[in-house]
């Protein structure tokens, strides 16, 4: 970016946090202890990005690399977006935002997809014990939301960075 912008112009990137993203789930009627275990997931997302070389925590890491590539007054914020599923679900707003919560967190982990995220987490290291454990805490997840997820009080704040800094003049 910095290679096609002109001196003393803008560069600015919007990234995604994963190691935050369950972390900031709060359902007032489950204990998410019992179905996300964050040092699975953690560990999950740093082999996804030594195996594929994708980053899904680069967010974070934006405004230390712009910086080392030479940009100046580099800055960042983080998305205030919180997404507020407040009961009872009456307005056609609430209702989509429900929709899109549901399509992340309640979405269904047939067998197929459990068998597919089973290979994924040995591929990535996990034992085959470790792999279903998550997998069952998963879907128990996805399950309860999805069967009861327009009565749970549900926060979620979103864990999106947006990165800047200006190249030199």
């Amino acid at each position: 970016m910095i290679r096609v912008t002109a001196p003393g112009g803008l560069v600015m990137a919007l990234e995604a946090n994963l190691n935050a993203t369950n972390p900031l789930l709060y359902i007032a009627e489950m204990d998410l202890a019992e179905t996300t275990d964050l040092g699975f997931l953690q560990k999950n997302y740093e082999q996804n990005r030594k195996s594929s070389g994708r980053d899904g925590n680069i967010g974070i890491k934006l405004p230390a690399i712009f910086h080392g590539m030479g940009l100046i007054n580099v800055g960042s914020r983080m998305s205030d977006i919180v997404k507020c599923i407040l009961p009872p679900i009456e307005t056609k707003d609430q209702e989509l935002l429900h929709q899109a919560v549901e399509q992340d967190i309640g979405r269904t982990i047939d067998d197929d997809t459990a068998k597919q995220m089973e290979n994924h987490f040995i591929k990535q290291g996990f034992s085959h014990e470790e792999a279903l454990v998550q997998i069952t805490r998963a879907q128990k997840l996805n399950h309860t939301f999805r069967d009861h997820g327009r009565d749970m009080h549900t926060v979620w704040a979103t864990a999106m960075t947006f990165s800047y800094g200006w190249v030199s003049e």
